[in-house]
Parts: C-alpha cells; structure tokens; sequence
C-alpha cells in the first residue's frame, strides 16, 4: 500500500505556481484542495489532491 505524500506550503507554492495569498484565497472559495492540519501551526497538502486540481485545471483551458 502507498501513502500519499505530504507537501508543505513552500513546496507547494513551488508546484503549483501560485503565491501564499493565492492559494489561501483559492482554498477559501473552495476552488483549492483543503491543507491537512498536522500541528497547532503546521498544515501540509496531499500531493495526490493537488495534481488531481491542476489534471482539472489543464482540461479547463
């Protein structure tokens, strides 16, 4: 069984292309996959949801 992968903020940003304000913005909207909440102040993405969001933004354009 494989376990998807965590990825912080930094690297997300690095992945998806968007600023901090962005995808907070985004996930408020509900337009964003949400975080996981991993502490009292550390949330992280599954990876899996985040290439499943930006699959569905290529077929958009």
């Amino acid at each position: 069984m494989r376990t998807d992968r965590l990825v912080r903020r930094k690297e997300l940003i690095e992945i998806v292309g968007y600023s901090a304000s962005s995808i907070w913005r985004r996930i408020k909207d509900g337009s964003f996959p949400n975080s996981v909440r991993l502490g009292p102040s550390a949330v992280a993405w599954r990876l899996s949801e985040v290439e499943e969001w930006m699959r569905s933004r290529q077929s958009v354009k």
